[in-house]
């Protein structure tokens, strides 16, 4: 019968042991964390890549909400507050909720006139859709034309509801239309399968990562 020993430090081992278990939960979160802000900065242009002309500010739209600890392995990838108040309707599909310049103008939803000043992005600027709605409170001017507010029915002249301006020699021209009802939309963003599938293309990469510094410390 043969006896073989085996010398070793195996108080050394179980410190290394004790170490990995205490740094892989660790690992797991800096691994979630990292996958979250991966998202987060190359989810956000994709999510509303469909929409027509999505400015900076639209494609910058994500943030991560929670971030993942050892104790609680979660990271929360989510829409900046700002950003979902105009795209929330385009997710979930319906009405939109009323923005503030309507809630300070006569309670009223508008849409953009047919000579509404539109920039590069298909909007009304903050700055000048704030001056209109000056002008319009006072009796003012906008890009050199008397403004006036046509309330309801049909108003004169046979003009539609809205925010008109009209220069010294031209027409009427309508630059915001009221409309009855909050205007409805389609689902437009997918925002589960556009995240989620930008989080699982990054996931198996960014943990990895994380474990393997882990283990070679």
């Amino acid at each position: 019968m043969f006896n073989v020993t085996i010398e070793h430090n195996f108080d050394e081992l179980r410190q290394r042991l004790q170490r990995w278990r205490e740094e892989i939960p660790r690992a797991a979160a800096r691994g979630l964390n990292n996958v979250a802000f991966r998202v987060q900065r190359e989810a956000g242009p994709e999510l509303v890549a469909g929409l027509d002309r999505p400015t900076a500010f639209t494609e910058k739209s994500l943030w991560v909400g929670a971030k993942a600890t050892p104790e609680n392995l979660e990271a929360v990838i989510e829409m900046k507050p700002l950003q979902a108040r105009y795209l929330r309707p385009l997710i979930t599909g319906g009405a939109r909720g009323q923005k503030v310049s309507e809630q300070r103008f006569m309670g009223r939803f508008f849409v953009p006139g047919p000579s509404a000043p539109i920039n590069s992005a298909g909007n009304i600027s903050k700055a000048s859709l704030l001056r209109i709605l000056e002008a319009a409170t006072t009796g003012g001017t906008f890009n050199g034309g008397r403004v006036f507010v046509v309330k309801g029915g049909i108003g004169q002249r046979g003009l539609r509801p809205g925010v008109w301006v009209k220069s010294k020699r031209g027409k009427p021209e309508p630059i915001l239309l009221f409309v009855d009802r909050a205007p409805n939309y389609g689902r437009r963003i997918n925002f589960a399968a556009v995240v989620g599938g930008a989080a699982r293309s990054v996931a198996s990469d960014e943990m990895g990562r994380a474990v393997a510094d882990a283990l070679r410390t």
